[in-house]
């Protein structure tokens, strides 16, 4: 197997990004990205880090440390990351993380792989076939999106109102659809702790000796995917194909030249990318 990473922070002050390349050779590996609670200016910060932060933190190093114990499933180091969360969360925050991952089962002979939230999960068959994660926020995305460009429209351009708009429409999708599993239309998984992320993650494990390739990319370093099954895949495909040509630098210059295309204009973008080759 060979590794290829990248990640860059965009410029943030409060990077929520993270690569997790264990020194396992049957991982987990992983890109993180976390999220704080919305906020204009100054983040509420907790142990000197935002929330998206700490959550990542838990993460990266539950899936480091667990990387040892081969008897550990990545269900196990998901769940004991949970319940780490829930104990450092200062009461009431719903901060957390999307992640994309994946862990050789060495007993099995097979890859189990996970994503979460709006990081996007590629893989190809040594058959030629391509599968590709759903993202299960992007219609929530997109109300943000509509919401922020209403108020812009209605205050004749004012950024800050549009902003706060935004984020307010954000904290009230958060608060009725974060790891809901009653609500099948928009109920959609983020680790923050809620041990019913479980019933809306996706989980795929297929057979060691069948999978090629593991695309891994955080937001903003993917681009914007329909739920359109044959949409997807196509868009994946491309990846596959810009990644055969060009190497890990191919992703990495989409990335660059998406930087202008974010959804709220000149915000600061993070773009963390894993690919794994068989």
């Amino acid at each position: 197997m060979k590794i290829h990473g990248y990640m860059s922070d965009g410029g943030k002050r409060f990077p929520e990004d993270a690569l997790v390349l264990n020194p396992s050779k049957t991982g987990p590996y992983a890109v993180l990205d976390g999220y704080s609670s919305a906020y204009i200016g100054e983040p509420e910060l907790s142990e000197g880090m935002t929330g998206g932060q700490r959550v990542v933190e838990i993460l990266t190093a539950n899936m480091l440390f667990g990387g040892v114990d081969i008897n550990l499933t990545m269900r196990d180091i998901v769940a004991r990351s949970l319940r780490a969360i829930r104990k450092r969360q200062p009461e009431g925050d719903k901060d957390g993380a999307s992640m994309a991952a994946f862990q050789i089962e060495q007993c099995r002979k097979s890859i189990n792989m996970l994503q979460v939230g709006d990081c996007l999960l590629i893989y190809r068959l040594k058959n030629g076939n391509v599968v590709c994660s759903p993202n299960l926020f992007l219609h929530l995305d997109l109300q943000t999106e509509s919401a922020y460009n209403e108020e812009l429209e209605r205050t004749g351009g004012n950024i800050s109102c549009a902003q706060k708009n935004h984020n307010l429409v954000w904290t009230e999708i958060k608060r009725k659809f974060a790891n809901n599993p009653e609500d099948s239309a928009n109920g959609y998984p983020v680790i923050d702790g809620n041990p019913d992320v479980e019933k809306l993650w996706w989980n795929r494990i297929e057979g060691l000796e069948n999978i090629d390739l593991i695309i891994m990319m955080t937001d903003g370093a993917s681009p914007k995917m329909t739920q359109d099954n044959q949409e997807r895949r196509q868009v994946a495909k491309s990846l596959i194909k810009v990644f055969n040509a060009q190497g890990i630098k191919g992703l990495i210059n989409l990335t660059d030249s998406d930087e202008e295309q974010t959804a709220y204009g000149a915000i600061e973008k993070e773009a963390t990318i894993l690919v794994a080759e068989f």
